[in-house]
């Protein structure tokens, strides 16, 4: 999981990414901003499922020391 200063600062680069995709419109700092805390949650969990898959299961540990 990423420190919440990291966290942040991603979230902020990815609002300021939308709203120059969107050719910088006033007014949609709240929408940009949910958007990328949205985008920022599905890489951590999509980063923790990965670290999951990866790891070994415990039926893995008990093979091995068998």
């Amino acid at each position: 999981m990423l420190e919440a200063d990291k966290k942040e600062e991603l979230i902020r680069r990815e609002a300021h990414l939308l709203w120059l995709a969107e050719g910088k419109p006033d007014g949609r700092d709240k929408e940009h901003w949910a958007e990328a805390e949205c985008l920022v949650q599905k890489i951590e969990r999509a980063r923790a499922a990965d670290e999951a898959a990866s790891s070994p299961g415990l039926g893995e540990f008990q093979a091995e020391g068998s």
